[in-house]
Parts: C-alpha cells; sequence; structure tokens
C-alpha cells in the first residue's frame, strides 16, 4: 500500500474527497457478508463424512455453525444431506465478514467419504452467492481416513 502526501492537499484547494484517496483505500471485498452457510453441491465418494461439528474459522477465532454431537471417534454425528434437515448449514455472524476456513470433526475411521461443499453469503438471509468451495473429506489421505477435526481440502474462491 502507497502512502498519501496529504501535503498536496490544503484548504484553498478544498476539503480531500474520497476519490482522492482511491489509489490507497481497500477495495472492499465482495464476499463481506452478514450470514454464511454451508452447501453439499455434491457428493465425490459414498457421502459426506458424519461428522461431530461444522466451524468457520475468520483468523485464528473460531465461531462454531453446528453441533451435532460431542466431538467422537464412535461415528456419532450427523451426515451433512442425508440425516439433517437439509443441504446446508447457516450462520448469522450479526456484522459482514468474511470467512478464512473451515473444520469439521469427523467423527468415523472407516471408509472414505468425500463431497463438495460450497460458502455462501448472504447480506438478507435469502439471497445467497457462492464464494468459496472446498472437500469435505474424511481424511488429508484418503486410502487412510481418519477421526478427528480437519479443515477443508482444495479451498478455493469462485
Amino acid at each position: 500500500m502507497s502512502v498519501v502526501n496529504l501535503r498536496r492537499y490544503s484548504l484553498k484547494n478544498g476539503f480531500p474527497k474520497s476519490s482522492d484517496f482511491a489509489d490507497v483505500l481497500p477495495t472492499q471485498d465482495p464476499a463481506l457478508s452478514r450470514y454464511w452457510r454451508l452447501n453439499l453441491v455434491s457428493v465425490v465418494s459414498n457421502h459426506t463424512p458424519r461428522v461431530a461439528r461444522f466451524d468457520f474459522l475468520i483468523g485464528a477465532t473460531v465461531y462454531n455453525l453446528v453441533t451435532f454431537a460431542a466431538d467422537n471417534c464412535s461415528d456419532s454425528g450427523k451426515i451433512l444431506g442425508y440425516d439433517t434437515s437439509g443441504t446446508t448449514v447457516s450462520y448469522d455472524f450479526g456484522s459482514p465478514v468474511v470467512p478464512t476456513q473451515c473444520q469439521f470433526y469427523v467423527s468415523f475411521s472407516g471408509t472414505p467419504y468425500n463431497s463438495v461443499v460450497d460458502f455462501q453469503g448472504s447480506s438478507d438471509n435469502s439471497t445467497f452467492t457462492s464464494f468459496f468451495q472446498g472437500n469435505v473429506n474424511s481424511s488429508a489421505n484418503p486410502a487412510s481416513p481418519q477421526c478427528g477435526l480437519h479443515e477443508f481440502s482444495n479451498l478455493a474462491r469462485l
């Protein structure tokens, strides 16, 4: 970011306008939204992993979207799109934000599971736009699914 030389403006030229600083003002992120949800797009392998919870992260701060069960490795939780009501999980942040990551606790270590899920944002909680997409995998290594806390893989901005 460049530094603005405020000496180039003076009262005889009038007060500076916001357009005078356009080269140094950050552009508002179009993904900035109050309401966010995870939306199941497609199943890649078997079904979405059974999870105990989904969380959004903004920097290092964790926001729990939903908890289906305590963190466990005994196959207790929910499968998004199968034994949940609908294929979305929503959260109201109270003010506009942009999540930086999503994490989920897989509660099963058996068969590998994988689904594509997108992050959708909205300012009015009725019209949602997809901003990010990634995979919910039962493991970073599909040949060796593991119970535990995972982050989305292949997370990309749309």
